[in-house]
This record gives C-alpha cells, sequence and structure tokens, in this order.
C-alpha cells in the first residue's frame, strides 16, 4: 500500500481530533504532502498515529482574555505633591512605569505625561485613584476582547504539534532514503515555523490581558517658578574696592556738574530780567553817590 494515503488520513484525523472538529489542518501538510512516498510503511506507525490522535484533548473552556487601557489628563492644584501621591498609588497597586517624561520650562505650567503598566485585576481601582488626583479634563477607558483569538490559536498549536510528531514518525521510517528524509526534514522545519509563530502570538496575548496599559498626563494648575538660590559672595579684594571707590567718586563729580549745568539752564530764562534789574540798581547807586557829592 502507498505511504501517501496513510500519511495524509493520519493528518487529517489528528487536525480533526486536535481542534474538535473547527480546524481545517494547516496549509503546509497539503503541501508538503506529495512528497511523502514511503512504500510499504508497517501497519504500526497507523496504530500509533490513530491512538495519538484520538488521545489528543479537546480544547477547554479558557477564561475570558480582556486588553484593558486607559487614557487620563489631570489637572492639579500642586504638581509636586501629585506625583508623590502618583508614585504612591503605584506601590499600592502593583504597577510600575513603562515610560515617563516631566517637562518642568521656568514660567510655564509644569506637565507629565506618564505610561503605566498595571496588573489587570488592580486596572479599574488605580484608574479611579488616579482620577482623584485632582481636576479630570479626560478620562476614557477602553476594552478588546481576544479570547476568541486566543483560544483558536491554542487550538492551531496543538494541531501543528500532532502534525509534527507524524512527521517525526514518518522520519524516523524514512531511514536512508535521502530524498525522502530531505523532504520530510523541510515539510518539519515549516510546520515548526508554524508553531513558533502561533506561540509567540499567545505569549503576547496573554502579556497584553494581564497588564493594562494607562496613559496618564499631569497638568499643573500655575505657572511653574524655579526656586533660586541664596547667592554667596567672597569679600572684594583692595583693587575692587579702589576702582569701586573711584567710580563712586566719578560719579558724585558728574552729577555735580550736572547740576551746576542745570542750574544754568534753569537760570537762561531769567537773564535779561536780572540784567534790567542790575543795571537799574547800579545807576540809582550813582545817582545817590553823585548827589552825596553836591551836598558834600
Amino acid at each position: 500500500m502507498d505511504s501517501l494515503p496513510a500519511a495524509v488520513a493520519l493528518l487529517l484525523l489528528t487536525s480533526v481530533a486536535g481542534c474538535g472538529g473547527q480546524m481545517e489542518p494547516a496549509g503546509v501538510i497539503r503541501q508538503a504532502a506529495p512528497a511523502v512516498q514511503a512504500p510499504n510503511p508497517p501497519a504500526p506507525v497507523a496504530a500509533a498515529a490513530d491512538a495519538g490522535g484520538a488521545q489528543l484533548p479537546a480544547p477547554a473552556l479558557a477564561e475570558r482574555k480582556i486588553i484593558f487601557s486607559g487614557t487620563l489628563e489631570i489637572e492639579v492644584r500642586d504638581f509636586a505633591t501629585a506625583h508623590r501621591e502618583l508614585l504612591s498609588l503605584l506601590q499600592q497597586h502593583e504597577a510600575y512605569f513603562a515610560k515617563s517624561e516631566i517637562r518642568t520650562d521656568s514660567g510655564q505650567k509644569r506637565i507629565g505625561v506618564f505610561t503605566i503598566k498595571v496588573p489587570a485585576r488592580q486596572f479599574q481601582a488605580l484608574v479611579d485613584a488616579l482620577a482623584a488626583l485632582g481636576e479630570p479634563l479626560r478620562n476614557s477607558t477602553d476594552s478588546q476582547d481576544v479570547t476568541e483569538e486566543y483560544v483558536d490559536i491554542e487550538a492551531r498549536v496543538r494541531n501543528l504539534k500532532a502534525e509534527e510528531e507524524v512527521f517525526n514518525q514518518l522520519l524516523r521510517e524514512a531511514g536512508t532514503r535521502l530524498e525522502e528524509v530531505f523532504r520530510i526534514r523541510e515539510q518539519i522545519r515549516q510546520n515548526r515555523e508554524q508553531i513558533e509563530r502561533a506561540e509567540a502570538r499567545l505569549h503576547l496575548l496573554g502579556k497584553l490581558t494581564s497588564l493594562s496599559t494607562i496613559t496618564l498626563t499631569l497638568r499643573d494648575r500655575q505657572e511653574f517658578i524655579p526656586p533660586t538660590a541664596a547667592i554667596v559672595r567672597e569679600p572684594p579684594t583692595f583693587a575692587e574696592r579702589a576702582a569701586e571707590t573711584f567710580a563712586t567718586s566719578f560719579a558724585a563729580l558728574r552729577s555735580l556738574a550736572e547740576g551746576v549745568l542745570l542750574c544754568l539752564i534753569a537760570l537762561a530764562p531769567w537773564l535779561p530780567v536780572l540784567a534790567v534789574a542790575v543795571l537799574v540798581g547800579w545807576r540809582c547807586v550813582r545817582w545817590l553817590a553823585q548827589e552825596q557829592t553836591v551836598r558834600g
């Protein structure tokens, strides 16, 4: 009897048992089956494959796999106090920062953007606690149920592993027929690649459903004014004191000169009046002097 019908029948049987009749055999099997042509395979191989296929467990009902995510934007009265409270909340809810950025430009409102990872069971409790840090400007949550995808991939992995066992059995029976060995090994390699991709997707889904993601933005209500440190000055040297004294004296002299000049400018409009008064006074004095001379 030819090995091709036997191999195809065995793979179909294990695929149906592994997926509960809901999934088709992997595409690689349909493409690679014509390459397997081992004459007169022994009957125990079929029996072993049938027994193995009959013992594959049906996929169990999995727990719900849900990916939770949230986005919050909070305005706080005091940024430093809110940041300390945030660190305390993370410790209480077994969460951690996946990413953190704080901008503290002088004269502007401080802003902190945080990406938080938290266990799914603590997700809603942490969201409520974060919203209480200040005034929520935005508070949104989202969920994605990936249970169906997770169960389908699990069944596919079981199916592919069952097919891999059949290929390995055929490889052992191929013996020293090199052409057949090479073809079976290529089928095993393709099958293993599909298994690894499916398991990687399962791992990713498991990680996403076990750890939820929260994107938090904290905004300070008031503009940030950084504290200024006290400047400690050393005692001035003699040269510095002499230069400062000369500069002070020269500034005083310049101020005096400016004051005199300003006085002259202020008296300028009164010069004609003063000149007339002086002239009149001088004439009066001469007239009085002449009168006294005549009388004497």
